[in-house]
């Protein structure tokens, strides 16, 4: 399964991962992206965190601790600090 939520243009591939947090409608709660072959545990992840309002819409998606850098730890998602710029 794979979600086009933004276009990386000429960048390498990357692996992505999804994880559903016990949603049973199949949409994610988190996605991350890394160059192939990055173990879960490095800080080399892109993550993403989506929220979703009681229709099934999405009400948010946020970058994992504000940071659109590959720096996060895949493995350690659910700890995050999501930021909400306003």
């Amino acid at each position: 399964m794979s979600f086009p939520f933004f276009d990386f243009g000429s960048a390498p591939p990357y692996q992505q991962l999804f994880d559903y947090a016990g949603r049973t409608d199949q949409q994610p709660v988190y996605i991350g992206w890394a160059t192939p072959g990055v173990q879960t545990s490095a800080a080399k992840w892109k993550i993403r965190q989506f929220t979703y309002n009681a229709d099934g819409g999405i009400a948010s998606i946020l970058w994992a601790n504000g940071d659109i850098g590959f720096t996060q730890i895949w493995d350690n998602r659910s700890n995050m600090v999501l930021i909400v710029y306003k």
